[in-house]
């Protein structure tokens, strides 16, 4: 399988196992914001991690805490990266 399909298929799972949590409507939105958007106002801030790698200056991903729902929101700004830029998990029960 080509790195591609594989990705693609990694990105279904994730959007069909986001679409089973009890997660608030702010963190619902913003799985679809754009790689620059903006997180809500209810999302702090746990850890930045900036990655070098890119012969045009790299990227950073950022782990947020939702103080609503209590989700955990992943989000990178890596240009080649394939959506979705935003991911929310919740607590493993």
């Amino acid at each position: 399988m080509g790195w591609t399909l594989l990705r693609s298929l990694h990105n279904k799972l994730l959007c069909f196992r986001e679409s089973q949590l009890n997660i608030c409507e702010s963190c619902e939105n913003q799985k679809r914001e754009s790689r620059r958007g903006s997180p809500h106002k209810d999302l702090h801030l746990q850890s930045e991690k900036p990655i070098r790698g890119s012969m045009f200056g790299g990227w950073e991903e950022f782990t947020y805490y939702c103080k609503v729902c209590g989700a955990t929101v992943h989000h990178t700004n890596d240009k080649n990266e394939i959506p979705p830029f935003w991911t929310v998990f919740t607590k493993e029960e």
